[in-house]
């Protein structure tokens, strides 16, 4: 019971912006984490953009909002692994018109090992806590702030 209580005083006290961006976050990154286990990558990524139509308030949300509120809520998700928390964040960048770009990398050690994460002009949102350079990148998905804006680069010469 301590434990529900503390979590309902913290979110008391967040702005109500911060509790609905939280929330947001929360139904989003569920949405993403069923998607990914149902659905073809493309189609996931279709309903997505669709729903990044929606947009915040001009300047309102920050690179370092959406990663805390991504943190936050993969508390709450189960399985919710860093390609999850990348989806989610990459989604939410475009609401905020901020250009991210989700990175996936492979490392062949003794077997192969996948990271993902997303950055925006250099800074880390989320996906930091791997060190990031074991894993090479092998496939960029950048997300602009105009309406044509969605690329993937693939980068073919790695294995």
């Amino acid at each position: 019971m301590g434990l529900l209580v503390r979590k309902i005083r913290t979110a008391v006290h967040l702005s109500s912006f911060d509790r609905n961006l939280a929330l947001l976050t929360l139904v989003l990154m569920t949405a993403v984490r069923v998607a990914l286990w149902t659905l073809p990558f493309r189609w996931m990524r279709t309903a997505l953009e669709r729903s990044a139509r929606v947009r915040f308030p001009e300047g309102r949300v920050n690179e370092k909002q959406v990663g805390w509120a991504v943190r936050l809520a993969s508390r709450y998700v189960p399985r919710a692994t860093c390609l999850t928390q990348a989806v989610t964040a990459q989604a939410l960048l475009k609401r905020a018109r901020i250009g991210g770009r989700l990175v996936i990398g492979v490392s062949k050690t003794q077997r192969l090992e996948g990271h993902t994460w997303v950055e925006v002009n250099g800074y880390t949102v989320v996906g930091g806590t791997e060190d990031v350079s074991r894993f090479p990148p092998c496939l960029h998905w950048i997300g602009i702030s105009s309406e044509k804006d969605e690329s993937i680069d693939l980068c073919g010469n790695y294995l």
